[in-house]
């Protein structure tokens, strides 16, 4: 019911398989690769508080998330 709901709102693409998506699990390489992210691009993160998120910029880094863990 939460996946189906949740879907309608975010393209199960983008979500992790714990939340019935398509990026990998939590637990493995897409904890790991957003946590780099994080601190490669520290200053991008910060921004997220100040301003708001640039959801076009999150879709696309989740994106590349899912191309890069599907190699």
């Amino acid at each position: 019911a939460l996946e189906k709901s949740l879907h309608q709102y975010i393209d199960p693409d983008l979500l992790p398989q714990e939340y019935g998506g398509q990026l990998g699990s939590i637990g493995g390489n897409l904890n790991k690769t957003f946590i780099q992210y994080t601190r490669e691009d520290n200053d991008y993160m910060i921004q997220f508080d100040q301003y708001g998120v640039d959801l076009d910029r999150v879709s696309n880094i989740l994106k590349a998330l899912k191309k890069e863990n599907n190699n």
